[in-house]
This record gives C-alpha cells, structure tokens and sequence, in this order.
C-alpha cells in the first residue's frame, strides 16, 4: 500500500482501527477509483474477500453496517471471487492527500497516529517531521475489471 492511501484510510472515518484493515477482516486493499464504476469518483473504496469467516471478519462486517460515512456497499467479482466494496466518500481531510495539500490540523494527525499506533516508519516519519508529507506523491490505484 502506497504511503498517500496509508495517511488517507483513518481520515475517512475516525470509527476506522487498524484491526479493521488486518487480512484477518478479509481486507484486500484500498483503492482510490473504481474502473467499473467511473461514476464514483469522489469515494475511497475498501475491499474485503467475502469468502473470510473469521470471528473478526464478522465483527468487522457489524461495525461497517453502522458507519454512516459509507455512501454505497457492493459485491463484485474477480476471476470467480467475491469481493466486497465498501466506497467511503471523500471528505476535505482526504483531499488534502489528493492534491498534496499535505498539511495536517492537530486533530487529522492525531487520528493518523492514533490509527497507525506508531507501527508505520512512512507515516512515523511525516508525522515526526511534516515537511516529509510534502514530498508524498498520490499514486491512483484503481480496483481492477470485474468479470
């Protein structure tokens, strides 16, 4: 994962824990455009394989269901897998990352702290000394084509 999509995931929602984006959820990645759905483009999208059972894939699945952040949910599939997509719209927060506006109000980095738990060397080195978040380029990634 790209050091722009690390910064942006606990600006999307301040419910958002590291725990929530462990393979052990399911999580897959995060993606900043949907190719099948061109029309969605002011969303973050987080995606999970919809085959993981575990207990915190269930626990996850029950704290998104409650976050009111989440504009649209959808399965796709992918080479005959299931994904499901949660898009996230994006708030000023996000755009900053987007348009390398990388300065941070005291409360953003404390949420991008808080959320990391100071286990990142990217984010700890821009939240230790910003004017490394200056240097920090917004790589798109889209998710791919679904069959």
């Amino acid at each position: 994962m790209n050091t722009s999509l690390k910064l942006i995931i606990p600006l999307i929602d301040k419910n958002l824990t590291k725990e929530d984006i462990d393979p052990k959820t399911g999580f897959v990645g995060v993606y900043d455009s949907d190719m099948n759905r061109p029309y969605l483009d002011n969303h973050i999208f987080l995606v999970y394989d919809a085959s993981v059972t575990t207990a915190e894939a269930y626990n996850r699945i029950k704290k998104f269901n409650t976050l009111k952040t989440i504009g649209i949910k959808y399965c796709i599939t992918i080479k005959g897998k299931r994904y499901m997509i949660y898009a996230f719209m994006c708030n000023t927060s996000v755009k900053k990352v987007y348009y390398r506006q990388n300065v941070f109000t005291e409360n953003e980095m404390m949420q991008i702290i808080r959320f990391h738990k100071l286990e990142d060397n990217d984010i700890n080195k821009i939240m230790l000394d910003p004017i490394n978040a200056l240097y920090i380029k917004h790589v798109e990634q889209s998710i791919p084509e679904e069959n």
